[in-house]
């Protein structure tokens, strides 16, 4: 089974299920006690999901890990927050599955209405958030979160910008393929791929010198070595 990434946007298509990873609700609190005062994120996420699912009319929607932000216990606004947004998501589909990722411990405490579990399996795709090792056995490809892939590009005046990749490692003969996801979210800080080491206990048992990199729109940019 293939994992479909969706043109332009920080989702992919495995089997009857639309898949997102790394929400992350309620950093805008961390921000604002840095002195950064940002709304509440909540609304703008779920344009950006109904959208994807009036697009691709999923069954199932799946999020790859960190639905919430904080650690270890949320504030009383983001526990109220999350719980809102899975309703609200329940709505637009038949089922919600959530993947348990490093900030989400305790989640099933928060949220109604949706299975949360460690791993999730759709046809040969198994769907981790990446933190934590789990076996793989018997499956061709894996979809993985957690580090937030960005590419950072450079001009000649010195001037910066960083674009959300995907990265993507071929199956071997005795391994599964392999597809990194971007962080949906838009206030969490990215992994730059050409710059840091991919974090990831899972990533770490793939050779990444050979990956692929693409953009959301599907540019390809090479291989991860050569960025």
């Amino acid at each position: 089974m293939r994992v479909l990434r969706v043109f332009g946007r920080e989702a992919c298509l495995a089997g009857s299920s639309l898949v997102v990873a790394d929400l992350h609700l309620g950093v805008e609190a961390e921000l604002r006690r840095a002195g950064v005062r940002v709304p509440s994120q909540r609304g703008r996420l779920l344009l950006k999901l109904e959208e994807l699912v009036r697009r691709v009319k999923p069954r199932r929607l799946v999020v790859l890990g960190d639905l919430r932000h904080s650690i270890p216990l949320p504030e009383r606004r983001e526990r109220r927050e999350v719980g809102a947004l899975v309703e609200e998501l329940g709505t637009l589909v038949q089922e919600v599955v959530l993947v348990k990722g490093n900030h989400d411990g305790g989640i099933e405490r928060l949220v109604r209405g949706a299975e949360v579990c460690r791993a999730f399996a759709d046809g040969g795709v198994l769907m981790l958030h990446g933190h934590a090792l789990h076996p793989w056995e018997g499956f061709t490809h894996l979809l993985l979160a957690h580090a937030h892939p960005v590419v950072e590009f450079e001009d000649g005046a010195g001037g910066r910008v960083r674009e959300k990749v995907w990265v993507e490692v071929s199956p071997g003969k005795e391994s599964p393929g392999v597809t990194l996801m971007p962080a949906f979210g838009e206030l969490s800080p990215g992994v730059r791929v050409n710059r840091e080491e991919l974090p990831g206990a899972v990533l770490r048992r793939f050779e990444l010198g050979e990956a692929m990199v693409y953009l959301l729109d599907g540019t390809c940019l090479g291989m991860l070595r050569e960025l």
